[in-house]
């Protein structure tokens, strides 16, 4: 149902930005499929009123439409380009598999793990615990009936909070009406999200430890190690790819704002998880 409505919207929004506004010499405008000059009429096809009008050409401001279209036209073949660009560098990206290269970095028999993981090395212990992607989804898997450690620290946790990617070009030739709908609905999304999945986490956290699954902590040198080669991955990456390289400079202005204000409130957490435990 939700991919049916999804395409609807898409639907109407692509619908919506091939509309035409025809402007009339008071500052009104109708929006219109197409028009046609006809002598001293402009024959339109309404949008509103799904059906052909005239109009005396005398009322119509056609200097302003013809304009508007061009600029609209030009901003399209502009958006295209762009379009393509993203494309290419999410292609790009989707090959090089940089999460993988930043792990493998760090830990050689990664890859190995990766590629030969089976149902003997668990049985043989090689694998004694795995973390998907958090509690209340591993518990519906099953995975403390097979494994009895477990670890939610995991430097992919702190970023993986929701990411809803839009195509640049077609964002943009959406209407602010369109956009406002868009963004209040996930905003308002995400933050149920982040309220379900606190309190879903916490008590699906209390049934694995009731299965008497060990909690551990990440080693210390993990977080050195994984960030290192991270910085390796992104390097050659951005240096590849100029749109990689803006998205990039994008995230770490942002992190830079960010990064100090949550080392503090971390801070706060640890003091706030002691009080909850006296």
């Amino acid at each position: 149902m939700r991919k049916y409505l999804l395409a609807l919207f898409i639907l109407a929004c692509s619908a919506w930005a091939a509309n035409v506004k025809l402007y009339m010499k008071d500052g009104s405008y109708h929006v219109v499929r197409e028009y046609q000059v006809q002598g001293d009429r402009v024959h339109f096809y309404s949008i509103e009123r799904s059906d052909w009008e005239d109009i005396p050409v005398d009322l119509i401001d056609l200097k302003r439409t013809q304009s508007e279209a061009a600029e609209r036209q030009e901003r399209l073949e502009s958006d295209a380009r762009s379009q393509a660009a993203e494309e290419k560098a999410l292609r790009d990206l989707e090959s090089t598999r940089a999460d993988s290269r930043i792990v493998g970095r760090v830990d050689r028999s990664f890859d190995r793990a990766r590629h030969h993981a089976s149902a003997a090395m668990i049985e043989r212990g090689v694998i004694d615990g795995v973390e998907w992607i958090n509690p209340s989804n591993d518990i519906k898997v099953g995975l403390q009936d097979v494994f009895k450690f477990y670890s939610i620290q995991g430097l992919h946790q702190a970023i993986d909070i929701a990411d809803v990617i839009f195509n640049g070009a077609k964002w943009r030739s959406l209407p602010p009406d369109l956009q406002a709908i868009v963004e209040v609905a996930l905003t308002a999304s995400l933050f149920e999200a982040m309220l379900f999945f606190a309190h879903e986490n916490a008590k699906a956290l209390v049934l694995i430890k009731a299965k008497g699954v060990t909690m551990f902590d990440a080693p210390p040198d993990y977080a050195p190690a994984f960030i290192k080669s991270s910085k390796k991955v992104l390097a050659a990456l951005e240096a590849k790819d100029p749109f990689f390289k803006k998205v990039l400079e994008s995230q770490r202005a942002y992190a830079n704002v960010v990064v100090p204000y949550t080392r503090e409130t971390s801070k706060l957490s640890t003091l706030i998880s002691g009080a909850a435990a006296m």
